[in-house]
């Protein structure tokens, strides 16, 4: 009876899909060209719990524009540089919205954030207060003595370890040091300094490894929306609200002590949530800015700033261990640049081209977001000479482009020396690395996370040398990723530190 109750409510949007299908007829539209798929699931039993691995072993097969159906959901799957090009450049605008998603709703807000947010005057308005006012390059160049602080805390850190505490001498639980580095930083410049113990690294470390599963994983709304309502019967529904309750108490707090703040006479703008809540005080344009919409626009900055330069560093770090000609080239550099200071500063980056270059090849061989957040078409358009229906989602594979080899020689090789002395950037123009992302929706804070990046990759090769525990050869490094909207190492990094001037 139970397994009836369970099946039930497919079986029959199979048969209401079949009758659609029959009483249609064939379409004379050129749709791209799609794998078979099973008449209720389509193309989900297809993919993975890592569908940017799936969908390029798809891709090979059926081209670098396919259509999947996700369930019930159409899906427009681009893995090639030409079809992210006219993708970007001619049907932007016709793209530039998200579907529809529960997980979003309940954890942001109602999506009011800038990353899930619908495509309309909301959107716009969140955007350009974040860019203007928080993400700015001259607001990025003004939190250099933050960033630099941070990176001194890391680098006690590290130097701790060094000293044993607890465990083999010179052994850095390396993911952790990263994690916290990044959401400090991030916090920091969004929130201010701490004020409350416990308020950082740990606690929101749960709560957004938690919401990034629920929102890059599969969910039964999203691929049968008719069917939302299991959602409630299998617990998501209350796993989501849980989320949320926890995400909204942690900004709660923040806010509440920076209304305090305020009107204690102590509010300096010294970071984003105080610009947000003095634009609030100043009317913030005709849409104005409510609460839930600090919070919201807070929630974007913190964990997406934080994912983006944990990742990156931590997949920096085990690319170098694993190829020590490039981990010795990269600290000679530093090393040279900054001969004889305590510590590097964002000054001496400007002089370290192998440090950016080593860093671009770091965001096209572990691409932060692999699968850009999808997007939906708003109207119909040609694409690579086929027709893209309206309400088609749009996944664009940011990781397969990056590692095509039509664009890329020895694409699964780590050579930073393919960026040096080259033109190709990770700004939206160039569709052959897009790590984050092109047109109208792509990341706004590049320039936050580049400089979060650098300055800290740039510390850890100057402070030490770096060895991988136990002997271990390598290329037995394990480089498998965990899933989720972005994918960190699987098996977080442990590396031994040892420093240059002991």
């Amino acid at each position: 009876m139970s397994l009836l109750f369970f099946l039930g409510p497919f079986l029959l949007l199979a048969i209401l899909s079949a009758i659609k299908v029959l009483l249609s007829g064939k379409t004379q539209l050129r749709l791209p060209p799609s794998p078979p798929g099973l008449l209720l699931l389509g193309n989900l039993h297809q993919l993975s719990s890592l569908p940017h691995r799936s969908l390029l072993d798809l891709s090979r097969k059926y081209g670098p524009v396919m259509l999947i159906r996700m369930g019930q959901v159409p899906a427009l799957i681009v893995s090639s540089a030409d079809a992210a090009q006219e993708l970007f450049k001619t049907h932007d605008l016709a793209i530039s919205t998200r579907p529809a998603s529960k997980a979003a709703m309940k954890i942001t807000f109602g999506a009011r954030n800038i990353s899930f947010a619908p495509y309309g005057e909301r959107w716009r308005h969140a955007k350009k207060l974040a860019v203007v006012h928080l993400l700015s390059l001259k607001r990025v160049l003004s939190l250099q003595a933050l960033r630099q602080e941070e990176v001194r805390r890391m680098m006690e850190r590290v130097a701790a370890a060094c000293a044993g505490g607890g465990r083999p001498r010179g052994e850095v639980e390396l993911s952790e040091v990263l994690y916290e580095y990044a959401n400090a930083t991030v916090y920091h410049a969004a929130a201010g300094k701490e004020t409350k113990e416990g308020r950082t690294a740990a606690r929101f470390r749960a709560m957004i490894d938690d919401g990034s599963v629920l929102l890059g994983g599969f969910q039964v709304d999203d691929a049968f929306p008719a069917l939302g309502w299991l959602s409630a019967i299998t617990g998501t529904d209350a796993k989501l609200d849980r989320i949320g309750r926890r995400i909204d108490e942690f900004l709660s707090g923040i806010l509440q002590e920076h209304i305090e703040r305020a009107e204690q006479g102590f509010n300096r703008n010294e970071d984003f949530v105080d610009v947000l809540l003095s634009l609030q005080r100043d009317g913030a344009g005709d849409l104005g800015l409510a609460e839930i919409d600090i919070k919201a626009i807070t929630l974007d900055l913190i964990a997406a700033g934080t994912d983006t330069s944990f990742v990156s560093l931590e997949w920096a770090m085990a690319e170098l261990v694993r190829n020590p000609r490039a981990m010795k080239k990269l600290q000679d550099e530093v090393r040279q640049v900054a001969d004889g200071k305590p510590m590097v500063v964002e000054e001496d980056v400007d002089q370290m081209t192998y440090l950016k270059a080593v860093i671009k090849e770091v965001l096209r061989l572990h691409t932060p977001a692999p699968i850009l957040v999808p997007r939906e078409t708003m109207s119909s358009f040609s694409l690579q000479g086929y027709h893209v229906p309206a309400k088609t989602r749009v996944i664009v594979n940011a990781w397969a482009i990056a590692r095509d080899p039509k664009s890329w020689e020895a694409p699964e090789e780590f050579q930073p020396e393919r960026f040096m002395d080259n033109a190709v950037d990770h700004r939206g123009n160039d569709f052959l690395f897009i790590p984050f992302g092109a047109g109208r929706r792509m990341c706004p804070g590049i320039n936050f996370a580049m400089a979060t990046i650098q300055i800290a990759l740039a510390n850890l090769l100057y402070h030490f040398n770096w060895e991988l525990p136990d002997g271990l050869n390598p290329v037995d490094l394990d480089m498998s990723e965990a899933p989720g909207l972005t994918t960190p190492k699987k098996i977080p990094l442990r590396l031994i530190a040892v420093p240059k001037d002991p």
